[in-house]
């Protein structure tokens, strides 16, 4: 399974309306002028007075005048010359910009995320994620942010998590030179509580970064004199570090180089190089201290993308340095990775707990664990087909699934120094809230341990009771139901003897407390004519296990291959027939992912998913077996739920 990905979060309404610039002082009430005295209304009045006197060429050339300007006013109003001075309800919300309970980022911890609004909303930020740019800001003489309504209801959730959001200053539409950007700059902090701004450079002559500098220099002073707490960052080429004006240094909090998108043929070697001795790391490192050299790196890289290697260098570089921004601005994949998610999920710091992570066993562990806190599901629940939901942690809204839904997973909790580290990645707060709802409503919780990208940890536990125990740990302190093991370890990595061996520790551990316990297999795994070239199912497992998550998809790039492994899955001599004779058919629940064009909603990773007749057909199937598993149900909730609700239709 790959780390999940969208949160979704509950939005505020929209602004009904705006004040124009145009205002009036307001009057005391002594200043309001009464109707006069007199026996006809005030309005009629007046009226009679100008109907007794015939307008005089001067007073018809004053009308004229007063009615040329406003017609004037309205026109600059609709163009945008005038802009509203009263920040919409949505934003003054959100006032102060930054909660001062919030933590104070360190240089090194710092992972800024560009954001492609046209094209998400900002509840995909990851937990993890520090600072949001918003695309663009434009400091033009007709101020224009690009920034969809969607987006605007989401800042206030993105200030509840604590991020910062920037607002980009963008120097390839914008002429930053000029007198007015400084002004404008300050006036959009005025009308959204920004957190600064991150100007970004396409510049590439010496003459044109020097210009730069000076614009740079006058708009950083514009907004810090407004408050010392505002951000102010540089965006430039990583290849520029000849021609780049090291005075602008002082003027920023941190400069983002961008390293990816070599016009060359060499980029590979490029980035390859870019961490070693003499690289383009060490050439910017000359530039300015450490703290303020931030790695950018490319989601949607228009040459050559990043190796998952190269990737690995770079951020543990990043991570000593000023942290890195992803530029993930159209939201497409990587050339190496899933999708952007994956990128995200391994350029994120380590947890602060995991360079103390132990190696002893957890009994000698002396952390602060909250016993249970929230109650199981009641006995009163009755007995449904179970269908399984994987859940991002840090999505919110776990509450939404619908009706039907017997457990939900919420993922991941990583393994490091051999034992399970306490969290998730969503804050402790949030699953403790999700984890209490969704016992209101008869839903078992379970949390998966592991994923996709945590896979060389899981591959180095050694003691399983000390991985056992953390496991229990990581329950109590959540409220948890169980626990999924998700394994994802291949080739000589993958080892069956360590898989059983803290299998049965951990059944050893969760079933005197009648806890549960499910295994995540791939689809192949039955299939020992094609397994031992990656991995098998390591047997034994299935006696330490309530069930086992066939993950029947991912199976190959190409939508005819894959369409006809699904369809005959379910055949007396296929795959699925071979996975009841590795474990009882009650122990064997069929995975399947979520298919969409959008990379947010899609589950799918490698290859299509099934269609909607075979997932028909395996839920039949799953009748008589251990029913169904999504992944995932934070992904298929911007779908309506679509997969999860068919499936039920195909099992009630």
């Amino acid at each position: 399974m790959a780390i999940s990905s969208r949160d979704k979060m509950t939005e505020p309404p929209p602004p009904t309306s705006q004040a124009s610039s145009l205002t009036v002082p307001l009057l005391e009430a002594s200043q309001i002028h009464q109707p006069p005295s007199s026996s006809v209304p005030f309005m009629e009045h007046e009226l009679s007075q100008l109907s007794a006197r015939r307008p005089t060429k001067h007073w018809r050339i004053l009308l004229s005048m007063v009615a040329l300007a406003g017609a004037t006013a309205g026109v600059l109003v609709g163009t945008g010359v005038f802009t509203k001075s009263v920040a919409p309800a949505d934003f003054e919300a959100m006032s102060p910009s930054r909660d001062s309970a919030c933590p104070v980022v360190a240089p090194s911890q710092r992972v800024v995320e560009y954001w492609p609004s046209s094209q998400r909303s900002c509840s995909s930020a990851i937990a993890g994620v520090t600072h949001v740019v918003l695309e663009y800001v434009e400091v033009s003489d007709k101020v224009n942010f690009d920034m969809e309504n969607t987006l605007a209801k989401c800042l206030v959730a993105m200030r509840q998590k604590c991020v910062y959001v920037m607002g980009a200053l963008a120097s390839d539409k914008t002429d930053l030179t000029a007198t007015n950007p400084p002004n404008k700059a300050v006036r959009w902090l005025d009308r959204y509580p920004l957190d600064g701004f991150v100007i970004l450079s396409s510049s590439t002559s010496s003459s044109s970064l020097s210009s730069l500098h000076s614009a740079v220099h006058t708009i950083s002073s514009a907004v810090k004199a407004k408050s010392s707490s505002l951000l102010v960052a540089l965006d430039v080429d990583g290849a520029q570090f000849e021609t780049f004006p090291t005075d602008v240094v002082e003027d920023v909090d941190w400069v983002n180089v961008r390293l990816y998108n070599a016009k060359t043929s060499k980029s590979s070697a490029i980035y390859d190089d870019a961490a070693q001795a003499g690289g383009l790391f060490a050439q910017w490192q000359g530039l300015m201290p450490l703290s303020k050299l931030c790695v950018g790196i490319c989601v949607d890289c228009r040459s050559d993308g990043l190796s998952i290697d190269t990737l690995t260098s770079w951020t543990q570089f990043a991570h000593s340095a000023g942290g890195v921004t992803i530029d993930s601005s159209s939201g497409n994949s990587a050339a190496s990775t899933s999708n952007w998610n994956d990128v995200i999920q391994a350029v994120l710091p380590a947890p602060s707990n995991a360079t103390t992570a132990p190696t002893t066993p957890q009994s000698t562990l002396k952390t602060n664990l909250t016993t249970r806190t929230t109650a199981k599901p009641s006995s009163k629940c009755g007995n449904k087909p179970r269908l399984v939901e994987f859940w991002g942690s840090e999505v919110d809204g776990c509450e939404s699934v619908p009706d039907g839904v017997t457990h939900v997973i919420l993922s991941f909790a990583l393994v490091q120094g051999g034992v399970v580290l306490p969290s998730f990645q969503g804050s402790d707060a949030a699953v403790k809230t999700c984890v209490t709802k969704l016992h209101s409503k008869c839903i078992a919780v379970m949390g998966s341990i592991g994923g996709d990208t945590n896979r060389d940890e899981m591959a180095l536990i050694t003691d399983a009771s000390a991985f056992a125990s953390s496991a229990l740990s990581l329950v109590e302190k959540f409220g948890l139901d169980g626990v999924d093991i998700d394994d994802e370890a291949r080739g000589s990595s993958f080892v069956p003897a360590r898989v059983v061996a803290y299998m049965k520790a951990l059944s050893s551990v969760f079933k005197p407390k009648n806890l549960l316990v499910s295994f995540d297999s791939y689809m192949y795994e039955a299939d020992t004519t094609k397994c031992s070239s990656n991995r098998c199912f390591p047997t034994g497992v299935e006696q330490y296990v309530d069930w086992i998550n066939v993950m029947a998809y991912n199976v190959s790039p190409d939508a005819n291959a894959a369409s006809a492994m699904y369809v005959a899955a379910t055949l007396s001599n296929d795959i699925f027939s071979a996975w009841t004779k590795l474990a009882t058919a009650s122990k064997i629940v069929l995975g399947v992912c979520t298919t969409s064009s959008n990379p947010l909603a899609s589950g799918c990773s490698y290859g299509p998913g099934p269609s909607n007749d075979v997932v028909a057909q395996w839920a039949a199937w799953s009748k008589s077996a251990g029913g169904m598993m999504v992944w995932s149900g934070s992904k298929d909730s911007l779908m309506e739920f679509a997969l999860t609700k068919y499936i039920l239709s195909q099992t009630s």
